[in-house]
């Protein structure tokens, strides 16, 4: 161990640069360990503190890590094959931001072959789930992605607006239609 005079201490390095350097013998040295004097009950606990102590990383015993008033965490180098952070368990949280390259405006393009009201009904008759959509017996057990099913989703609401215009603008022309033999009885 070596202090140097502008105070930084260095274990296992003649020349540490930061305040606290741990360098190993190996490539799998545990550099760090924390242990409470007793460490046997849930009340049990190491903690770090950074800063001004109101951010800190506990560990109690048997119930895992809590991190407190820390407010970002960055995963660095992931790949589509690769998931930086792996939750066996719940999630809860007030908000998730997904980032998309993509949105489903396309259906409102004059391009779009949106199926006929007969059409839809059909294929849900014959198959039991909307089109485009995987069948409750095809996501069961599997994994998703939610963003790629929110835009799925977000696709088939638009759709529903066109359906809802559709049906509004056939509405309006019965209602024409019925003032007009109404007034055609009247003569």
């Amino acid at each position: 161990m070596i202090i140097t005079g502008d105070g930084n201490v260095g274990i296992g390095t003649d020349a540490p640069a930061y305040k606290l350097q741990i360098k190993g013998t190996s490539n799998q040295d545990t550099l760090l360990f924390l242990q409470p004097y007793e460490w046997n009950s849930t009340d049990d606990y190491v903690q770090m503190s950074m800063g001004d102590g109101n951010h800190y990383i506990k560990s109690f015993w048997g119930k895992g890590i809590t991190f407190h008033d820390i407010n970002q965490f960055f995963f660095e180098g992931a790949t589509p094959n690769t998931a930086e952070l792996k939750v066996d368990g719940n999630i809860w949280a007030q908000k998730i931001e997904i980032l998309q390259d993509v949105t489903a405006d396309f259906v409102f393009n004059n391009d779009y072959k949106l199926m006929t009201i007969e059409e839809l009904g059909n294929y849900i008759k014959i198959h039991k789930h909307l089109p485009e959509i995987a069948s409750a017996e095809e996501m069961k057990g599997k994994s998703m992605d939610i963003g790629n099913f929110q835009i799925k989703l977000l696709q088939k609401i638009e759709e529903i607006s066109l359906y809802i215009i559709q049906l509004k603008e056939e509405n309006n022309l019965l209602k024409e239609e019925i003032s007009k033999l109404k007034s055609d009885l009247q003569k």
